[in-house]
């Protein structure tokens, strides 16, 4: 490994204190878990630790970050229903889910597509998205 694929601890430490906030909300909003979401964030980063400086040099790390927390976030997601485990408290006592109720991630979905929609109604004009409405 050459000096140019490791980083400076400064420069990763810039990244992480940046980064971190929005990257662990948005885990948190699709697993609805924090100790799950600080858990998925921490390997995140650690991925990107391991990738080295060139992702950040690309200049889309915020993106980068997001992409593979959302993505490690839905691996936890479909383990979490392999195992049959939806709600697991702190004494290993088990909570029944309501199987009707929607999932984070189809909650998740369902919001970009809402916020996907009213972007494309706001660029249309008035009386042409009133008659989508």
């Amino acid at each position: 490994m050459s000096m140019s694929d490791r980083w400076v601890d400064a420069e990763f430490e810039i990244i992480f204190r940046e980064h971190y906030p929005r990257i662990v909300r948005v885990v948190r909003r699709v697993l609805q878990r924090d100790s799950e979401a600080e858990e998925v964030c921490a390997d995140v980063f650690l991925r990107l630790y391991k990738k080295g400086p060139e992702v950040a040099a690309s200049g889309l790390v915020g993106g980068w970050l997001y992409r593979t927390a959302t993505r490690a976030s839905i691996d936890v997601i479909r383990a979490n229903q392999r195992r049959g485990v939806e709600e697991e408290l702190e004494g290993n006592e088990f909570v029944p889910v309501d199987v009707h109720a929607e999932s984070p991630l189809a909650g998740l979905l369902r919001q970009e597509h809402i916020a996907e929609i009213r972007g494309v109604l706001a660029k249309l004009k008035l009386d042409k998205a009133q008659l989508l409405l």
